[in-house]
């Protein structure tokens, strides 16, 4: 009796450590209502916030879900005013929040770039950030200092980006290597091209 209660409560302990909080709106047309939470279940990993628009109001909504397919679904350049349908990712309660304070008071198109957990690591790029003011689009730098590449992403005016990209760069070779993506899920295709070519 007290093995199996003991086998319970370690698996209970092991869960909530994994899991991961979403808002949640008390009232979906009402976006100041969205500071409740509710808890992930599962494998999901990151928060998406969707925001459908019928002309007339707004329906506000955070679902639990798989991070991947999360920015494979987000909506990029998405101004709430004119679009039916925006879907956008966060990672925390924090960046929900920020997330959805940017998007209706200061009623820009929003934009989120991937965000690296480990700048050794290029396959840690999962998470995202959100971008803010004239950012629309992303930059990611690869720095090679001989021995490991070090891999980060920032939010930047597009055409400034371009201005710097670095072309034909060999990750191999060049010590320094710019390039630019659009969205979370252009820049998760750009990059598993550039560190795995094969797959």
């Amino acid at each position: 009796m007290k093995t199996t209660s003991l086998i319970v409560f370690t698996v209970a302990v092991i869960y909530g450590v994994s899991a991961i909080e979403c808002p949640r709106c008390t009232n979906p047309n009402d976006w100041n209502s969205c500071s409740a939470t509710h808890t992930c279940n599962g494998p999901d990993d990151t928060c998406q916030l969707v925001i459908e628009n019928d002309g007339t109001k707004h329906k506000i909504n955070y679902h639990c879900i798989h991070r991947q397919n999360c920015q494979q679904h987000a909506t990029t350049y998405c101004d709430i005013t004119v679009h039916g349908h925006c879907s956008m990712c966060c990672d925390t309660i924090d960046s929900c929040k920020i997330l959805l304070d940017t998007v209706f008071e200061a009623g820009v198109s929003v934009i989120t770039c991937p965000k690296c957990t480990n700048v050794n690591d290029w396959m840690s790029c999962t998470n995202t950030q959100i971008c803010h003011g004239s950012e629309d689009g992303c930059q990611l730098v690869v720095d090679n200092d001989g021995t490991r590449h070090k891999v980060n992403y920032h939010c930047i005016h597009r055409q400034n980006c371009q201005q710097h990209e670095t072309q034909h760069c060999d990750i191999s070779v060049h010590g320094h290597c710019n390039f630019c993506c659009d969205t979370a899920d252009a820049c998760r295709v750009q990059i598993e091209g550039i560190f795995d070519p094969s797959a």
